[in-house]
């Protein structure tokens, strides 16, 4: 059989016309429903905040700007809540303080641990690991989630674990002052402080020996992972896309397997403990419980490490702020000789009731550097408020930083460090008062507040206060410390570092030359 170039032509007209028609119909109606916001979004749904780029502009958005991206949206839609649409995706993003809480309250329908569950692939656990750690029980029924939930909050809540805990970490950080002596020390801050506070940290956790204390290459293994979080999560060819981060959980694996086969979690923290407890209780094997482990070293380090750095160069760069807060921690250190020695005690306990402009301090550095989001999967059809309608299968975001610097919450000063407001929310209208409450959440909120709340107060604060009672900090010039700017905010990262170290100078003060440091952290 054959055709002649017409009958073909038209046979091709007849066949591919309907085609292209039905495509051309199906794209103008996408694109109207796009413009005109219908899409599938149901009435009583947050409304929609549309991407430049139909459909997939918000996800270029937020690969591109990461955490940045929602405050960019919130300079355009000032709503309490939105939708973005990303393909047929939703994502409802709550810039309200209200309504943030609100979502806290709903954890049954508002659900944390489906996010958990995504760390099983930064993680690289396979299917068995995953299932355990996503199970989600039946009514009256236990799992491992709830099994490390309440171990993980025991062991940190205010008790004997934690004072074992504190004592721990600060007789570490103690150590790292005091081996400061007459003459100026010079470092890079950041990088000091990142190397002390990982390595106390893995004391602290683990008990000696610990991986870190073994080689402390792995520090850096640790840091690689927490940058590249958000990418590992994404778990789109790894070793490619987030290569360091890759690289570093894979060199932690071994040495954290070593660590448990030989039994040395006898020597660990209740936390630690408690955690292996719950992973063996619910059949994860030593392989899977050493693979998180450098989630847990990340999250005790990196949570610290950035908001240290910030409080101090902050402080540190306004001398009458240094004058006042040094009146304050002297108030709670002692000085006495031991055994021919000089020991200068501080009395972690009093920090609060003491030192109300340090702790205002330590409050205002999260407000402006802890800028993370906290994440929620829909179970189920809920309506927040009585009015905004969000739909089972979807997901809730809530950017701390958006709130945490939202000008009409916190003044015109919203980005400015100022300790001050937080020492005068008392004299703000109850309203005013009750939106700056609902709107400061570094730890998160609702049932799942960070666990490590109590912990992270003491060991930056503790810190801080010794440093500032015996200590002089200087850039290497001699000129007072200057606060660098920010590096960019990858999806993960939950706390900004800075752009770049800085070069100082630490040096005992006069009047403490010689003296042995130490903290009081109580008894059970």
């Amino acid at each position: 059989m054959s055709y002649s170039t017409q009958s073909l032509a038209n046979l091709l007209t007849k066949a591919i016309y309907p085609a292209l028609t039905t495509f051309a119909f199906a794209l103008v109606s996408l694109l109207a429903l796009w413009f005109t916001g219908i899409e599938d979004v149901e009435p009583g749904e947050p409304p929609v905040v549309h991407s430049k780029i139909p459909f997939i502009g918000h996800m270029i958005g937020m690969l591109r700007h990461h955490n940045n991206y929602f405050t960019i949206l919130s300079e355009r839609y000032k709503g309490p809540i939105y939708t973005v649409k990303t393909f047929s995706s939703r994502i409802y993003i709550i810039q309200s303080p209200e309504l943030a809480q609100a979502a806290f309250r709903q954890s049954k329908e508002l659900d944390f641990n489906t996010i958990k569950s995504w760390g099983c692939r930064a993680l690289a656990f396979d299917k068995h690991g995953t299932d355990i750690v996503a199970h989600k029980p039946q009514k009256g029924e236990g799992s491992y989630s709830i099994d490390l939930h309440q171990e993980m909050y025991a062991s940190l809540a205010q008790g004997p674990n934690l004072l074992e805990t504190n004592a721990r970490v600060l007789n570490y950080l103690a150590k790292s002052l005091n081996v400061v002596q007459t003459g100026p020390k010079r470092h890079q801050l950041f990088r000091w402080l990142r190397d002390e506070y990982t390595i106390g940290s893995a004391e602290t956790l683990y008990g000696l020996p610990n991986p870190i204390s073994e080689d402390l290459s792995l520090i850096q293994s640790v840091w690689d992972f927490e940058r590249d979080l958000g990418l590992l999560i994404l778990d789109v060819f790894p070793r490619f896309t987030a290569q360091k981060g890759y690289v570093g959980r894979t060199k932690a694996l071994p040495a954290f397997l070593k660590y448990y086969n030989a039994g040395l979690s006898k020597n660990a923290s209740a936390l630690v403990q408690g955690r292996e407890r719950a992973a063996r209780a619910w059949g994860l094997t030593t392989e899977e419980i050493a693979k998180a482990e450098i989630a847990i070293i990340m999250a005790a380090g990196t949570n610290t490490v950035p908001n240290v750095f910030y409080m101090i160069c902050h402080i540190f760069s306004q001398p009458d702020l240094v004058t006042s807060l040094r009146n304050e921690v002297a108030k709670i250190t002692s000085r006495k000789t031991r055994d021919g020695v000089e020991v200068v005690t501080l009395d972690i306990s009093k920090l609060q009731s003491h030192c109300p402009l340090l702790t205002a301090c330590f409050h205002e550095t999260l407000r402006l550097n802890k800028t993370g989001a906290s994440v929620r999967t829909v179970l189920n059809d809920v309506t927040l408020e009585n009015q905004y309608l969000l739909k089972k299968g979807a997901f809730v975001q809530i950017p701390t930083g958006v709130m945490q610097s939202d000008s009409k919450i916190w003044g015109p000063d919203a980005k400015e460090f100022n300790p001050q407001r937080f020492l005068t929310q008392d004299s703000l209208s109850k309203e005013e008062k009750k939106a700056q409450i609902q709107a400061f959440i570094p730890f998160g909120g609702g049932k799942h507040l960070c666990p490590g709340r109590h912990l992270a107060f003491t060991e930056i604060v503790a810190f801080v206060a010794m440093l500032l009672h015996g200590f002089e900090l200087s850039m290497s010039d001699g000129g007072k410390l200057k606060v660098p700017p920010g590096e960019f905010q990858r999806l993960g990262v939950a706390s900004i570092s800075p752009e770049g170290d800085l070069d100082v100078l630490i040096k005992r003060r006069k009047e403490f030359e010689g003296v042995v440091w130490e903290f009081d952290v109580g008894t059970a």
